[in-house]
């Protein structure tokens, strides 16, 4: 019994003062001189793996946290970014970025090899493409 009185003691003691939680918020600010593509992000997403992807009109910028890498298109014949003007980016079931750029362009990274890849399998990776869905089996559907 006396135990429960002292329980009951304590609790009202604490029961009438306020309980104050605080969190300790720090921003950063990061420009073309850190490494980023350009001063202007239309859009940011956060891949499974914890990068975060930053769409510029300058190219796509991937953060880790510490560092930044930024993907632009490359000429000659291997598979890269569509275009410079990058809109927005989502990520598949299979780990593979979809990066819509404008003139209605799509580019398909994939996250395990870090690299762009030819999502249609015969090099028609640079058809205009306008709408992106995937279904719920994780198939993607492109179509204009």
């Amino acid at each position: 019994m006396k135990n429960f009185l002292l329980i009951i003691f304590v609790f009202s003691i604490y029961a009438g003062h306020p309980v104050h939680a605080s969190v300790d918020i720090k921003s950063t600010f990061y420009t073309i001189n850190e490494g980023l593509a350009d001063n202007l992000v239309r859009s940011i997403y956060q891949d499974s793996k914890g990068f975060l992807w930053m769409c510029t009109l300058n190219g796509l910028s991937r953060y880790d946290g510490y560092y930044f890498i930024t993907l632009r298109p490359e000429k000659g014949e291997h598979v890269s970014l569509a275009d410079r003007h990058v809109l927005s980016v989502s990520e598949d079931k299979n780990g593979f970025l979809w990066i819509r750029t404008s003139p209605d362009l799509y580019s398909c990274y994939d996250l395990l090899y870090n690299r762009f890849v030819d999502f249609t399998g015969n090099s028609e990776y640079k058809e205009n493409y306008s709408r992106h869905m995937e279904t719920l089996n994780g198939d993607i559907w492109l179509w204009h």
